[in-house]
Formats: structure tokens, sequence, C-alpha cells
């Protein structure tokens, strides 16, 4: 999939530098087709997530994931425990459960879980006093 493309149009001159943007070094084409559909892209995206996280758990190593990675962690729990679909129903008991969730389950540092699901800091620390 990154090799780069006949149609490399889109590059970013800098003195001594050069980069290429994504969308002109992926054939994209060949990218969609390694997946059926949205659906398994994403499915493999999770389990590789979890999976990451469970060896690093096992072999007592810090996991660090991105906000990214734990946005799609927080989007996918709230699908499966509260049969919701935005972070913005949840009320103020499942948002804490959530938060623990994400600190025990996913090594989610406070302020991590204090940006993505927009909880004081205080509340965080006093959750979680010895991460800070």
């Amino acid at each position: 999939i990154l090799r780069p493309s006949s149609r490399c149009i889109i590059s970013i001159n800098l003195p001594n530098y050069c980069y290429i943007i994504p969308p002109s070094y992926c054939d994209i084409e060949l990218g969609k087709s390694i997946y059926l559909n949205a659906w398994q892209y994403n499915s493999i995206i999770n389990r590789n997530i979890e999976t990451f996280a469970n060896i690093a758990d096992a072999i007592n190593d810090g996991a660090y994931l991105s906000d990214g990675e734990v946005y799609t962690i927080i989007v996918k729990l709230i699908k499966e425990k509260y049969s919701l679909s935005n972070l913005r129903e949840l009320n103020q008991s499942q948002l804490y459960e959530l938060a623990k969730t994400l600190h025990f389950q996913y090594r989610t540092s406070n302020k991590q879980i204090q940006r993505l699901l927009n909880i004081k800091q205080e509340i965080i620390d006093a959750m979680f006093p010895f991460s800070k």
C-alpha cells in the first residue's frame, strides 16, 4: 500500500526536505480493496488495540494509547455497555464508570480521561489519586 503512486503531485517543499502527503503516497483504492467494508476495518483496528493492551498488561508494560485510539475504545464501550451512540447521552454515574474502565483496563492517564470525557481534573484526580 505504501508505495509512491504515479499521481504523486501533492508535496511540500521545504529547504533540504520534501514531505509527501499521505493521500498522494498511498494507493487508496488498493487500501479499500483489502477490507470488505468499513465495519470490518473498524473491527480489526479495535481488536488490534485491545490485543496490544492485553499483551502490554501480560508483560507488565505500559500500554500508551493515543487519543484517537482511546476515543475508538470509548465509542465501542458506549455502544456495547449502554446501547447509546453519543458520549453526551451518558449520565454522570455512567461517565464515571466509563472513566474507571478506561483507567483500569486500558491504562489511560488522568489527563487523557479528563480531555476525552470532559470531566473536571479535580474529580479525575480524586477518583485516581495515585495516577497524577
